[in-house]
């Protein structure tokens, strides 16, 4: 190889070193604007509007379910929402694992889109995340339970939002016991602003959320730049 693309070669790799490390930074820096903004919302949410028990704002059918008692695991079949495929506060379905289950399971276990999975028992006790829109749906894992709000009176993602607020806080029933129970879950106030405040709060943090994602995508792109060049 002679020096010219030797030259050239070390300018695309120290290039792809340095904008890794600034994309890094954007995206450490993005988050803790996320958890900012979170605080402040949910604080101003908490002092001007009155509370209403979780219980009360869920789907009178759908409204809360634990998981199965056991799961039959499989290399195919229905996807699992475990407590490590959400424990970034945000599904990541490489991390779902598969069971065989049957029509009556999936009624009973399903979850859809814009449905909440909350992580109940173990190290990851109060982390949830909220399914995609367009998610084809999935089962719950025996230490996850579903929760459903009522849209008529609470916003999914805000709700998912105000529960991402209160585990930050390490403010979630059980949380540091690693045991979070139905009960006391469902006991939880939650601030509740008008329907169009609760969509906004949520949208203004969804915002955010999506400039991670394409941060990490970013930085994902780049890594397999750099990767397969080297090679």
């Amino acid at each position: 190889m002679n020096k010219t693309i030797e030259d050239i070669c070390r300018r695309v790799l120290d290039g792809a070193r340095d904008s890794l490390r600034a994309l890094d930074g954007v995206l450490e820096s993005l988050h803790e604007y996320k958890l900012a903004l979170m605080e402040e919302l949910f604080a101003v949410a908490c002092s001007e509007w009155p509370g209403e028990k979780l219980a009360s704002l869920l789907d009178p059918e759908r409204g809360f379910a634990s998981g199965p008692a056991v799961l039959t695991f499989a290399p195919e079949g229905v996807a699992v929402v475990t407590a490590e495929s959400i424990e970034t506060l945000r599904y990541r379905p490489e991390k779902s694992p598969f069971a065989k289950v049957d029509d009556a399971e999936k009624d009973e276990f399903g979850v859809a889109g814009a449905e909440i999975v909350m992580a109940m028992l173990g190290s990851h006790a109060g982390v949830s995340a909220i399914m995609p829109v367009f998610f084809p749906g999935a089962m719950l894992a025996p230490e996850c339970a579903r929760i459903v709000t009522d849209p008529a009176l609470l916003d999914p993602f805000y709700a998912c939002n105000f529960l991402h607020y209160l585990y930050r806080r390490v403010e979630l029933p059980g949380q540091r016991e690693g045991v979070i129970s139905k009960e006391k879950l469902l006991h939880i106030e939650v601030p509740l602003p008008p329907l169009e405040e609760q969509k906004n709060i949520a949208e203004r943090l969804l915002k955010i959320s999506a400039l991670m994602l394409k941060a990490e995508e970013a930085c994902i792109g780049l890594d397999a730049v750099r990767n397969g060049f080297l090679t």
